[in-house]
């Protein structure tokens, strides 16, 4: 399903993963998939992410989808990601998600620069996080390969009508990281 209660608690299907729960005496299979709940799963995605951070927005779908991932597995704030986007595109410094910046960055001439720039801090935030915590070698491979098909795949993937595709990355790696809660 992609989604880690830890994070997005206020996910209206978590009542239905209950049921699911209470159904099957109490427990349900580490990573166990709803095929019901995706339709809800990619809706919570697009309002919860992709709204918020008005990829719609953003011209280079590379780029945008690079940040969706940033946005939904790391937050703005981890591994100063925003402030770097911003530091290269020429807006302001802030760390703030907003107009300024998505008009930077759609402003910027080297969008594959750019794309190159994000991942590359996505990696490096990866590498500290081992670093940091080495039982996470268990997830860096899935992390890494996310985001290497995130930049291979560039604008072939279009994440802006059904953003919850990036999920099928993300799910392993979400509930992992929670410990499945």
């Amino acid at each position: 399903m992609g989604l880690s209660k830890r994070w997005n608690s206020n996910w209206p299907g978590w009542a239905e993963i209950e049921k699911y729960k209470a159904a099957s005496g109490g427990t349900i299979k580490h990573n166990a998939k709803f095929p019901d709940l995706q339709e809800s799963v990619k809706q919570y995605y697009r309002t919860e992410y992709w709204n918020k951070m008005k990829g719609d927005q953003i011209n280079d779908q590379s780029v945008a989808n690079m940040l969706a991932d940033v946005k939904v597995n790391g937050g703005w704030a981890k591994g100063g990601i925003i402030e770097k986007v911003q530091g290269e595109v020429g807006a302001k410094v802030d760390g703030k998600w907003g107009t300024g910046t998505i008009e930077a960055i759609n402003k910027h001439k080297d969008q594959s620069g750019l794309l190159n720039s994000i991942y590359d801090a996505r990696k490096a935030h990866y590498d500290s996080e081992v670093l940091k915590n080495p039982k996470q070698m268990e997830n860096y491979k899935g992390w890494i390969n996310r985001i290497d098909e995130l930049k291979k795949s560039g604008s072939k993937v279009d994440l802006k009508p059904v953003l919850g595709t990036i999920v099928s990355g993300v799910q392993k790696v979400a509930e992992n990281i929670s410990g499945g809660k």
